[in-house]
């Protein structure tokens, strides 16, 4: 065990070189604490949503973050509201609560320094699940939905094109179609699973951990949130370029 844990440590320690040598040509505030403070960036390598980042779009991301200074008792995201940002707490104490109903709140966790939170909101697209709000002055790093989803979702998805995808098929892999309820479906493919994208956190557990998946929706936005979703997960899944049309295409 003690093997593989130095093994880990020593490509995070690599990783961290590669993202400092590729800050080192900018100037700013953001790059220069990211090379004086790496505990912040382990916080995000432990999260699910940065995980498999390499060092090139770690320091894009970087560079794309906003410091936000908060003060004790903030309420940094509330609890039905629509996603807007990734936070990474570089100092400060905050409670994450829920809400069931008037007077009847839980307190679900606390969190500190190189903790991070925000990201299940911007990948379901659902509005946020709890409150979270800070018990002492802190500061925070944050990243918004759009630069999120260019530099972690797209960076964790793999593409293939129809011909691929069925090629897959053939050798026993299984088509999911992610089109959402109610979004007028038409057109089917014969044998494909149907699970809508907004139902796929109840639904996914009914796959196979060591079946090969091939996503389609419409245009292709659904399955890139599906595709991340499962991936976090530790399914085997990619994307069909072009979605349906292309496979219908391909047929």
């Amino acid at each position: 065990m003690s093997n593989v844990l130095d093994e880990m440590e020593t490509e995070w320690q690599a990783l961290i070189d590669d993202v400092n040598e590729t800050l080192s040509a900018v100037e700013g505030e953001l790059a220069q604490q990211a090379s004086l403070d790496t505990g912040w960036l382990q916080g995000l390598h432990n999260s699910p949503a940065f995980s498999k980042l390499n060092a090139d779009k770690m320091a894009a991301m970087v560079l794309r973050l906003e410091k936000f200074p908060v003060k004790i008792g903030d309420v940094i995201v509330r609890q039905n509201e629509v996603g807007d940002y990734f936070y990474v707490i570089k100092s400060g104490k905050f409670t994450v609560s829920q809400s069931a109903g008037p007077g009847d709140i839980k307190l679900l966790a606390q969190l500190g320094e190189n903790d991070t939170f925000g990201e299940s909101s911007l990948i379901s697209g659902e509005p946020r699940n709890a409150s979270i709000f800070a018990d002492t002055d802190g500061v925070l790093l944050r990243l918004s939905k759009k630069d999120f989803e260019a530099l972690i979702t797209n960076a964790s998805v793999t593409y293939v094109t129809a011909n691929e995808a069925n090629e897959m098929s053939n050798k026993g892999g299984q088509f999911i179609d992610v089109r959402r309820n109610g979004a007028g479906k038409v057109g089917q493919i014969p044998g494909a699973i149907e699970i809508p994208v907004n139902r796929l956190r109840d639904l996914y557990k009914c796959l196979e951990q060591d079946q090969k998946y091939m996503i389609f929706c419409q245009d292709g936005k659904n399955s890139d949130l599906a595709a991340y979703l499962l991936g976090q997960k530790g399914y085997d899944v990619v994307v069909v370029e072009g979605g349906l049309s292309q496979l219908s295409d391909a047929a």
